[in-house]
């Protein structure tokens, strides 16, 4: 099974998954370097994307907004794919980074990877393919108690 994993924008971040296992992550700068990245990946089983939404508030005067353009380019790759498209909330970054043992970097610019990484594993424990790295960690420390 494979799985990619953005958080799109401007720059933006993915991870590849490949049998429930990270195998490679980098970033995109622009639409131009992600569609020429997307070509590079073998097919896709799921395409697992951060949501992004114009919310009250938020001054997007003028702006094209990128990072949409990016959600429905990606929403155009799974769907050429005929792999699963799925959104999740950027709310759900906290937990997704326990989960995948991450440390979240203070350097916004180095995050958008690390972001991507935490969504796909986030998307693979929801899935039951992974379970959280802690409860993984715990079961390899007593089978090797047990030997």
């Amino acid at each position: 099974m494979i799985v990619l994993a953005c958080d799109p924008g401007d720059t933006t971040g993915w991870a590849l998954y490949v049998d429930d296992q990270l195998a490679e992550f980098g970033q995109s700068h622009g639409m131009k370097d992600l569609l020429t990245q997307l070509k590079e990946f073998p097919k896709p089983d799921s395409v697992v994307v951060e949501d992004y939404r114009v919310r009250p508030g938020v001054n997007h005067n003028y702006s094209r907004v990128n990072t949409i353009q990016i959600i429905g380019a990606l929403k155009a790759y799974a769907l050429e794919n005929d792999a699963r498209y799925v959104l999740q909330e950027p709310s759900i970054k906290p937990i997704a980074y326990k989960w995948a043992g991450l440390v979240a970097p203070k350097n916004h610019a180095l995050s958008h990877e690390f972001d991507a990484m935490a969504h796909g594993y986030y998307y693979l424990v929801r899935t039951n393919r992974r379970k959280p790295v802690l409860i993984e960690n715990a079961e390899r420390k007593k089978e090797a108690n047990d030997l």
